[in-house]
């Protein structure tokens, strides 16, 4: 995961996206935390798995650890993929 500072708390966001079985697949929504609180980003809707995710996004001031999971039709969350808030 990237995320990368394009000034005035904007941002551009970057990763592989999981599935929703593991690589496979799309997932239902993707979770994300800022600064271990949960919190939507409007970042749109999840991409397939293995292909790239990107999004831009604005992030308050003091903002500085992002988390974001995928969560599959069950409820169920992948793993976290963190970054620190450049």
């Amino acid at each position: 995961m990237k995320l990368t500072a394009l000034g005035g708390g904007r941002f551009s966001l970057s990763f592989i996206a999981p599935g929703d079985n593991g690589p496979c697949g799309t997932p239902a929504a993707y979770v994300s935390h800022l600064n271990g609180r949960l919190v939507d980003l409007g970042i749109g809707p999840p991409v397939p798995g293995g292909t790239t995710f990107s999004a831009e996004l604005s992030l308050p001031s003091g903002s500085r650890r992002l988390l974001i999971q995928a969560r599959d039709a069950a409820g169920n969350l992948g793993a976290p993929a963190g970054v620190a808030v450049p």
